[in-house]
């Protein structure tokens, strides 16, 4: 009888195992679809080794998402700020794909900060034409409708547990390794590395990287106050 139990209990602790396991991609796997809507549904090609830059960047800022929402010893409070992140992310992303839309390009922080929302506002009956029309309305359900759909069937399953034993070390040492492999990925390519680093341009960064790794390179930039070079002037030099 006690054998029973323990091959049960043993049983029991090998699913939830892998449902933490499973649970601490699905931020990465989220992150990495929402990437690639908006490359479909934006600029669309070339689809070449740029994704491979985009999949390893989305599995490390997801890796971290999961472990920055895990240190709390409430789980109620790793579930909330896990799911509110989630929900923000697919805002973001449904928001630059209607301004892409409408504008054609993707703005830059310091655009944004500078005066994009006084042009956007220019546009507002256009913008709410577009938003609410069925192909709008469909959009928003590409970028939304997976990570709702996501916080609800993993009620059960993502309990917000807080990380233990050697999981943060783990999940740190993922982390780095994909997001270094990423920039050493972006090394092989001169083009590319130069839109990575002296040459960049938010633009040719969020169509060749994707849009998490654009928008904290233009971070990087305001922070160092240093000016992006212009997307036709990069290209040109392609």
């Amino acid at each position: 009888m006690a054998g029973r139990k323990k091959r049960e209990r043993e049983k029991l602790e090998r699913k939830q195992h892998r449902q933490r396991i499973l649970v601490s991609l699905m931020p990465a796997v989220l992150l990495f679809y929402e990437e690639m809507a908006l490359k479909w549904t934006t600029v669309g090609g070339p689809w070449n080794i740029t994704i491979l830059f985009t999949a390893l960047f989305s599995i490390a800022y997801g890796l971290l998402l999961f472990v920055l929402t895990s240190l709390s010893k409430h789980p109620r409070v790793n579930l909330f700020f896990r799911r509110l992140a989630l929900l923000v992310i697919g805002v973001i992303y449904t928001a630059y794909y209607f301004e892409y839309r409408i504008f054609k390009m993707f703005y830059d922080l310091r655009t944004v900060f500078s005066g994009g929302t006084d042009a956007l506002t220019g546009f507002t009956t256009d913008t709410v034409n577009l938003v609410f029309s069925i192909p709008g309305l469909l959009h928003i359900l590409l970028f939304l409708g997976p990570i709702v759909l996501y916080l609800i069937l993993s009620r059960k399953a993502d309990r917000g547990e807080r990380l233990h034993d050697l999981e943060p070390f783990l999940l740190i040492t993922c982390f780095i390794l994909f997001y270094v492999g990423g920039v050493l990925a972006i090394s092989f390519s001169r083009v590319m590395y130069g839109v990575y680093t002296s040459e960049y341009s938010f633009q040719t960064a969020v169509t060749d990287f994707g849009l998490a790794t654009g928008i904290r390179l233009d971070g990087e930039h305001l922070l160092n106050r240093k000016d992006p070079v212009s997307y036709t002037h990069l290209r040109a030099h392609e």
